[in-house]
């Protein structure tokens, strides 16, 4: 065997280990859950969904019918359950971050002030960690659907051995077990099939998903693919290089909004560019002067490059909202 073989070898048996070790947290969650220890204070799986218990699960995922609510909800899961009970708080999202204001002071710091002492192996260490905590955090969104589809399954219709797990095919739909398995049941003698982490999770969301959903499933993948990116993104070290390559990717997304009249969503960016609080207290720095120059007779507004006089902000989430509004205000005849 050359060296180039084993090396590609050696990562896919590291792949094929890492699957098996993520089976066994999926195993050791769907024991808890079975205790009925598989919470944070007064979080659990059910209390999130709003599922009186494990049969509730499926019928609320099958209702789900968009994506950022099904997103939502796994990474509810995720950030209030599965990483605060394995003690990975720092990994936590926070749902409402809010940068603190710079002083003056703080703002006219120089480089110099700002110089550290950078340990040789500094920028490698720092890098590491990020894998680490990348590795974890992706981890745990990967288990959240196979949690619970195995957790909407009576624990009798599934076993645990050697890293994988053996799932009965009698509550399964034969639409089902002819997506994930490839055979028609009714025509075949077996009654368990054994599935590793690829199965179980493809099984997971063929069982769960709505027909709206399975029929987009690249759109599901790259959305949580997205997700991750972004999230990876935001929380490295800021840069230009990577500011600018955060506007170009943005604006491509908007004009790919636009271009299929995502017009609510584009609402939505303008309005979340309204509320950033840095960028706010700047553009308001830049119309002061005159507000203070003219003792308040001439007020401006700043949006972007436009200047707009004494502004009024309506506050709507969607384009039919904001016509209403808009119609509603300046009492124009429909």
């Amino acid at each position: 065997m050359n060296k180039l073989n084993k090396l590609y070898n050696s990562i896919s048996d590291n792949e094929l280990n890492n699957q098996k070790t993520t089976m066994s947290l999926i195993n050791e969650h769907m024991i808890m859950f079975n205790n009925g220890n598989l919470n944070k204070g007064n979080q659990s799986i059910l209390t999130i969904l709003g599922a009186k218990n494990g049969q509730g699960i499926k019928p609320i995922i099958k209702g789900i019918e968009q994506l950022s609510i099904l997103t939502g909800h796994r990474k509810a899961i995720v950030n209030k359950l599965l990483l605060p009970i394995a003690d990975f708080n720092e990994l936590v999202e926070s749902e409402n971050t809010t940068t603190p204001k710079k002083t003056k002071a703080e703002k006219k710091k120089t480089k110099e002030e700002n110089k550290q002492n950078v340990e040789v192996d500094f920028a490698e260490k720092k890098s590491n960690e990020a894998i680490r905590k990348n590795v974890v955090r992706t981890t745990a969104n990967n288990i959240v659907f196979p949690i619970l589809f195995l957790a909407s399954q009576d624990k009798s219709n599934y076993s645990f051995n050697d890293n994988k797990v053996k799932i009965k095919i009698k509550n399964l739909s034969d639409e089902v077990v002819k997506a994930v398995f490839g055979f028609n049941k009714k025509n075949a003698d077996v009654n368990s099939m054994n599935c590793n982490l690829a199965l179980l999770t493809k099984l997971a969301k063929a069982d769960l998903f709505s027909i709206k959903l399975r029929q987009k499933t690249e759109e599901v993948i790259e959305t949580e693919n997205l997700e991750d990116v972004v999230e990876d993104t935001t929380k490295s070290e800021y840069s230009t290089d990577k500011a600018e390559n955060i506007v170009k990717n943005i604006n491509a997304m908007l004009t790919y909004l636009d271009k299929n009249e995502g017009f609510d969503y584009i609402l939505q960016v303008q309005n979340h560019i309204s509320n950033l609080e840095n960028y706010g207290y700047e553009t308001k720095n830049i119309v002061e002067a005159l507000r203070k120059q003219t003792n308040n007779s001439v007020n401006k507004d700043l949006y972007g490059c436009w200047v707009a006089d004494n502004s009024i902000k309506l506050n709507a989430k969607t384009m039919e909202e904001l016509r209403k509004q808009f119609n509603s205000k300046f009492k124009v005849a429909i």
